[in-house]
């Protein structure tokens, strides 16, 4: 019979295990990457959640509206405000070009979906305006 040399016993042994080790660091490596990818998809659904919130609450959105056209620079030049199916539609008196200017930039800084608008000059100083809303 022949003899197994023990050195050849210890090499294999010793290659299991290097072999073993390597396989298991891989997995850690694959297992954190899929956590990490995990806790980065919940976070984006929570930021999609968030922002179907914002966005599809019609009775919201109205809120939104009305409260800034209930501002005391903004509430004196609200001449009609009309609420079809989806549409929310609000026409104004001829503004001044400054009140415009900030009417303006508080509609379009507000998470609201303006479908249409119409602007159209009456004078140097005064600007007539229309905005539809979508709700």
């Amino acid at each position: 019979m022949n003899k197994i040399n023990i050195v050849y016993v210890f090499g294999a042994a010793l290659f299991l295990a290097l072999l073993m080790f390597v396989q298991s660091s891989r997995t850690e490596h694959a297992v954190q990457n899929a956590l990490k990818e995990n806790a980065e998809t919940a976070r984006l659904g929570k930021q999609i959640r968030t922002a179907q919130q914002q966005w599809d609450d019609s009775k919201q959105i109205q809120r939104r509206i009305d409260a800034i056209l209930m501002q005391g620079e903004f509430k004196s030049f609200v001449d009609r405000k009309n609420k079809n199916g989806r549409t929310y539609q609000v026409q104004f008196t001829p503004l001044p070009a400054q009140t415009f200017d900030r009417l303006t930039t508080k509609l379009f800084n507000t998470p609201v979906t303006i479908s249409k608008m119409t602007v159209s000059r009456g004078s140097d100083q005064n600007v007539s305006l229309s905005v539809e809303f979508a709700l």
